[in-house]
């Protein structure tokens, strides 16, 4: 787990030394079951340790209620800990249930300006998310939606302030530190 300041951008707190141990394998639109003990197991250490540190708000790699449950990683560990929590995911998901079809928003994508975003809408015209471009230098958006407990524009903001590059500030340097923590971790 890695904790960023918000207003600075830098890092306070860091536990790269705990091993991972994944009981629940990876299945697509399960990410959270797949992730959750490791979540709850950081969080409870960090609420024990470091209470000061406990975040405002807390981002996730991964989609909120934006998924075809309304509940993806972000909103189940919201859910769990009863924390404000975002979904940022990098990819979009196409839930053609409910009208969200790939074709139809690549052609919306392409349309989009530097520094805006568009709404992920259902059929039914239930907003899920939003499809951001948050820099002026990238084209391929990130996907935010509601975790818990915050609004979609509360996200956004959040998002958007701790965005230096396309994949926000948290979720950039928590990628990146995981990626060298497995480069360097002897295969077992």
């Amino acid at each position: 787990m890695h904790y960023l300041c918000p207003i600075q951008l830098k890092m306070v707190y860091n536990n790269t030394s705990t091993p991972v141990e994944v009981s629940v394998p990876y299945r697509s639109g399960f990410l959270a079951f797949h992730e959750i003990e490791f979540f709850m197991e950081q969080y409870e250490k960090l609420q024990t340790k470091r209470p000061d540190l406990i975040p405002q708000i807390t981002m996730i790699d991964g989609n909120g209620i934006y998924h075809e449950r309304r509940c993806g990683a972000a909103s189940h560990y919201g859910l769990k800990a009863n924390i404000p929590t975002i979904g940022v995911a990098k990819k979009f998901k196409c839930l053609p249930d409910d009208g969200i079809e790939k074709d139809e928003y690549r052609k919306r994508f392409c349309q989009m300006d530097t520094r805006g975003s568009i709404d992920i809408v259902t059929g039914d015209k239930e907003v899920l998310g939003k499809a951001a471009l948050n820099t002026d230098i990238v084209r391929n958006p990130i996907f935010i939606s509601i975790g818990h407990r915050c609004s979609l524009q509360t996200c956004m903001e959040v998002v958007l302030k701790c965005s230096r590059y396309r994949i926000p500030e948290p979720i950039r340097i928590a990628d990146k530190l995981s990626r060298e923590k497995v480069k360097s971790s002897p295969v077992v």
